[in-house]
């Protein structure tokens, strides 16, 4: 079993890491390399459900 994130889920969750250290928001939304709308989305998963709500599925 592989118990490492995949590509996607490893992008939303450096995006989490780089929010949460204080990286501004707009260096994080060019280093994910998607819409401001998406990182809006993956903050709110994550505040919503954790870890759990930034792993793609």
């Amino acid at each position: 079993m592989d118990c490492g994130p995949d590509l996607k889920s490893f992008r939303r969750l450096n995006a989490m890491h780089l929010l949460m250290i204080g990286t501004p928001y707009e260096l994080v939304v060019r280093n994910s390399r998607v819409s401001e709308r998406t990182v809006r989305l993956w903050v709110s998963r994550f505040n919503e459900y954790g870890i759990d709500g930034v792993i793609h599925r």
